[in-house]
């Protein structure tokens, strides 16, 4: 079949291209990428961090417990995955500079990182990040108005167009290769709660919190699939984190602290009702398998 009737060949994905141009595909070059975006993803993370007005010193550690996380370790062998998470905090940071800062540069550079994750990483982590970014989208908007400034709403509309217009542009090719091939695509239709409910991050894997290689043996224990139950990213920064619930923060931190625990109650899929209700009544929440793909956002 025609390759880009497959979403996740990264034919549209401009990695693929240079590599595929310049090098060619064997196990040293699929290294090479796979290090390439746990790096990059490190940038990204210190990026986020310091939007969210961390130390540097702080922010540099977040980066490098980011990067060895448990999404990076346990799903290396899923190339879709890590690219995911290499370029959802680019978006975030670049996102949540869109909504304070008045230039429409900030527009473009969400563009094109959402561009990056769209045709390059795993689809459930767009249809995640999009709600996450529809809270932000709402967050500054009522806080716009609210200030009754109705030039400010206005240029806040217009930057968000702007980057709408741009991800669908850079994203034209994906998006109709999708369109062509959707009618054989049996996930658009026939796909069923069982599947959904697929590898969750069950209860049982919470002890990779802390403990993150007692979440890889007696896999018939833990109920999921071995790549699903690490969400480990330091047992210090674990530690850090509980205490900073207690603490006073930015509205964009209590943002990401809910959706945080919303997305840690939707990973345990069957345990709890939350992810049969996105599956039945949330858009797209019906179109992806592996609950555990939520446990990257409760990372972040």
């Amino acid at each position: 079949y025609p390759i880009h009737a497959d979403p996740l060949s990264g034919v549209w994905y401009p990695f693929v291209w240079i590599i595929g141009y310049f090098l060619g595909y064997n196990i040293y070059t699929i290294g090479l990428e796979l290090w390439i975006h746990v790096f990059i993803a490190a940038i990204g993370f210190y990026k986020l961090s310091c939007t969210l007005k961390l130390t540097k010193q702080t922010a540099f550690l977040a980066a490098v417990c980011y990067m060895l996380c448990g999404v990076f370790i346990g799903n290396a062998q899923q190339l879709a995955h890590i690219i995911s998470a290499c370029w959802i905090p680019f978006i975030i940071n670049y996102y949540l500079k869109l909504g304070q800062e008045k230039t429409v540069v900030n527009s473009v550079k969400t563009a094109f990182f959402l561009f990056l994750l769209i045709t390059g990483g795993y689809p459930a982590f767009t249809i995640i990040l999009f709600y996450l970014l529809l809270i932000f989208f709402f967050y500054y908007g009522i806080k716009y108005a609210i200030g009754k400034d109705k030039k400010q709403v206005l240029k806040f509309l217009v930057r968000n167009s702007l980057f709408f217009i741009l991800t669908i542009l850079l994203s034209s090719g994906m998006l109709f290769s999708i369109y062509e091939v959707m009618p054989y695509i049996s996930r658009t239709s026939n796909f069923s709660l069982a599947e959904a409910l697929f590898c969750p991050f069950s209860p049982q894997s919470s002890i990779s919190f802390l403990l993150p290689f007692a979440a890889i043996k007696n896999m018939d224990f833990f109920s999921t699939d071995l790549s699903m139950s690490n969400a480990y990213f330091g047992v210090l920064m674990f530690l850090f984190f509980v205490l900073g619930v207690f603490i006073k923060k930015p509205f964009q931190y209590k943002i990401l602290l809910g959706f945080a625990l919303f997305s840690l109650l939707a990973a345990v899929g069957e345990y709890l009702p939350l992810r049969e209700f996105l599956f039945d009544h949330v858009p797209m929440m019906n179109l992806f398998r592996f609950p555990s793909i939520f446990r990257l956002f409760v990372i972040i």
